[in-house]
């Protein structure tokens, strides 16, 4: 499950000592944590644009920090070596957790998996807890999908301004049988003003691609460092056919697919076809980059957004989830998006074939 935060900056975390913590200010949330088994090293809590690190003692955390609303976080060991089994929510109080860490292998990648084993203080954990009950007690009914639909349409009529409303249905995004019919009435219901952008643009672009779509607008030139370091500029692409391919070293899907667009680019690269792609691996993995370009033999122009998803190229073209790719023709205007190879290559056997 993906989580989706608001950026809000200028926010401040502060360390507190295992013990008491008081009355809490406004706008102010107390996180302690307890691990169960034994655990040493710090934990990390990230939420917003805020992230910190509590050294663990004694199998405790805690944080303090300010928000302004109810904000989805995330708890980990070591970044990209982690994950969390679901989301959950900071609120202005004091919340108590209790988590359990497992080693566990997902595919190649060894990964610390964080388990939530309660949570107290925390009025959407309650929410949380009534859908996944629900889901327990109907998931394998015959009409399960009706159900779940009703359920979370109730959940969000009654609770319009919780972001877990709005997480809710951009998960049903990603199920091969949703109904966006249904999507799109339910998403009429939330109160999009206390929902965070960064999930008002993931609903936004799958309920309604037509108002979203940049086919037919100008690119968005950009500059970005290749592999040599060198800047690398869409401007220079001019008068030849682009292809702008987001990825990632550990996005298996994007890796899938390299094989076939390595055949179609050594197959137009002796005319006007170019590729450029854009990874969003961090700077922490530079180096499995590095070797996935050599593995995939993408010899290709390769260019890095160290700001991942949250970086500013990514977030010019809206890139929400990866593979994600533009078409774009000699005077730079975006004439396909999140094509698959085939259709690629498709495109490019119609258009030489006409050009010659």
């Amino acid at each position: 499950m993906k989580s989706y935060c608001l950026k809000l900056g200028c926010l401040l975390l502060l360390y507190l000592f295992i013990g008491g913590c008081g009355n809490v200010e406004p706008n102010t949330f107390v996180l302690t944590g307890n691990i169960q088994g034994n655990y040493s090293g710090y934990i990390y809590l990230s939420f917003d644009s805020v992230k910190d690190s509590f050294l663990v003692k004694n199998n405790k955390f805690k944080f303090r920090g300010e928000i302004f609303s109810t904000t989805s976080a995330i708890l980990s060991t070591k970044k990209r070596t982690s994950a969390m089994d679901k989301d959950f929510y900071l609120e202005q109080g004091e919340i108590t957790i209790e988590i359990e860490i497992q080693r566990k292998k997902v595919r190649e990648t060894e990964l610390d998996w964080i388990i939530i084993k309660s949570i107290e203080g925390s009025k959407t954990a309650l929410l949380q807890k009534e859908f996944e009950n629900y889901k327990t007690k109907f998931e394998k009914s015959k009409n399960w999908h009706a159900k779940k639909y009703l359920k979370i349409d109730e959940i969000i009529t009654e609770n319009p301004q919780s972001k877990y409303s709005g997480s809710l249905l951009a998960g049903e995004l990603w199920d091969s049988v949703a109904d966006f019919s249904k999507l799109k009435k339910m998403y009429a219901k939330l109160d999009i003003v206390y929902q965070d952008s960064l999930t008002v643009n993931v609903l936004k672009t799958n309920l309604f691609p037509k108002e979203t779509s940049l086919v037919g607008k100008h690119i968005l030139d950009f500059e970005l460092k290749s592999e040599n370091g060198n800047l690398i500029n869409t401007k220079n692409y001019r008068g030849k056919l682009l292809f702008v391919d987001f990825w990632a070293s550990w996005c298996m899907p994007c890796r899938k697919q390299m094989p076939d667009i390595v055949e179609i680019y050594n197959q137009y690269k002796e005319q006007d076809f170019r590729i450029l792609a854009v990874s969003l691996d961090s700077e922490k993995d530079r180096q499995k980059w590095l070797s996935a370009i050599k593995k995939e033999n993408a010899t290709w122009d390769n260019v890095l957004e160290t700001g991942e998803f949250s970086g500013k190229v990514a977030k010019m073209y809206n890139i929400q989830s990866i593979p994600s790719n533009f078409l774009i023709d000699e005077q730079g205007i975006i004439i396909n998006e999140n094509i698959s190879p085939k259709q690629l290559e498709e495109h490019l056997n119609r258009y030489f074939k006409t050009k010659n």
